[in-house]
């Protein structure tokens, strides 16, 4: 062993900070001259390496998703300027997640409106007696139908008992 070597246990608590660049420069050295001579620990750090780069992609579309629904908020709620208008329509027009995304919001925006206007007419008495009011007449409807079911079971009940 060399003078001076760090051992895999070592390299092992130091392989984030060498990938992070958080070392002084002689143990950046020293851990680099491990990594060239031991294949264990050089596979360590290219997978860790591997990883770390995955994950950037993925904060990459991540971060692109988000500014997307940002922008098509900000378009949906009439808050957007100009240039971001000419470019959420520019970006509607040749991104197949853009036009979803836009698609998606305006039936969000639908529904939430129609709620909030539903909502706003059970406030008002006059409304709100008529819908229980449509309520009542489908609740006496469905009790008429149900005594009717009731008593043909009862009359058919009896005619089996009577000639059965």
């Amino acid at each position: 062993m060399l003078k001076g070597c760090l051992k895999c246990s070592e390299i092992n608590k130091l392989l984030l900070s060498y990938i992070h660049f958080e070392l002084n420069k002689k143990m950046m050295t020293r851990v680099a001259i491990h990594l060239r001579n031991c294949p264990n620990c050089m596979e360590k750090y290219t997978k860790i390496q591997k990883r770390k780069k995955d994950l950037k992609l993925k904060m990459r579309v991540i971060e692109k998703q988000l500014r997307m629904e940002r922008e098509i908020s900000q378009y949906l709620d009439n808050e957007a300027t100009d240039d971001l208008i000419f470019n959420v329509e520019g970006m509607v027009l040749c991104d197949e997640n853009y036009k979803k995304a836009l698609i998606e919001g305006e039936e969000i925006k639908r529904i939430l409106k129609n709620s909030y206007n539903k909502i706003s007419e059970l406030k008002n008495p006059k409304i709100a007696k008529k819908i229980i009011a449509k309520i009542r007449v489908k609740k006496f409807k469905l009790l008429k139908i149900k005594n009717y079911f009731i008593r043909l079971f009862e009359h058919s009940r009896h005619v089996i008992a009577k000639f059965g």
